[in-house]
């Protein structure tokens, strides 16, 4: 009788190890699994805000974006993209929402990122990916001896004079400058889209840059 208790016991705790177990990771959650005490996604503002509000919207229209034109081209897409029915924020909008969106594509498309792109081969944008992930490469030590997959979208893949890019859009607002510790933190999420393109394309020489498209400034991360 004894015997059978402890096969049951272990059964439950294999059960339990294996049911806390994340089974699917994002690079956003895995640097707030790693970073819990200091990680903000939207610069500093809490979940829901205006701020978190402007980062979805201005990924949307640049989703939508026409590298070969300019700035003229906001007020079409953010109608047509409304019209649509996949902004509805814009049309219940007083106006604060636009003219953020409005001041965040002006300074982009004056930048020297939003120049390089335009020299740019585009290979695609908003690519979703799903791969397996062995999680001894993150920092979290609850889930450091566990197998999971990990998903998620790279926002642009662009060729460039013969080099290929990673590039992840950013809307966060800086008063003093992007903090020096910013591309390091980053830098983990850079590695795991560099592997998501390495196991899809095989592609294994590729640089990734963070691009703040609110100080049109861009960030190449090592």
């Amino acid at each position: 009788m004894d015997e059978l208790w402890n096969r049951w016991d272990l059964r439950e705790r294999r059960w339990s190890s294996a049911n806390s177990k994340k089974q699917f990771l994002t690079p956003t959650a895995l640097l707030k699994l790693d970073h819990p005490e200091e990680y903000s996604g939207t610069g500093g503002l809490p979940a829901g805000t205006q701020g978190t509000l402007v980062g979805t919207l201005a990924h949307r229209i640049l989703e939508a974006w026409d590298y070969s034109n300019g700035f003229e081209q906001i007020h079409n897409i953010m109608r047509r993209i409304s019209q649509c029915g996949l902004m509805p924020e814009l049309a219940q909008d007083s106006g604060d929402l636009q003219n953020e969106l409005l001041d965040i594509f002006k300074v982009f498309t004056s930048s020297e990122p939003y120049r390089n792109i335009q020299r740019a081969t585009i290979v695609g944008r908003e690519i979703p990916f799903v791969i397996p992930w062995d999680c001894w490469k993150t920092l979290n030590q609850d889930i450091k001896n566990q197998s999971s997959v990990m998903e998620g979208v790279i926002d642009l893949v662009y060729k460039l004079d013969g080099c290929w890019w990673i590039a992840d859009y950013k809307t966060d607002r800086f008063k003093d400058g992007i903090p020096a510790d910013l591309p390091t933190k980053h830098a983990f999420q850079a590695r795991i889209y560099q592997d998501a393109v390495a196991q899809s394309l095989g592609l294994t020489q590729l640089g990734c840059q963070l691009i703040y498209i609110r100080h049109g400034i861009s960030i190449e991360l090592q």
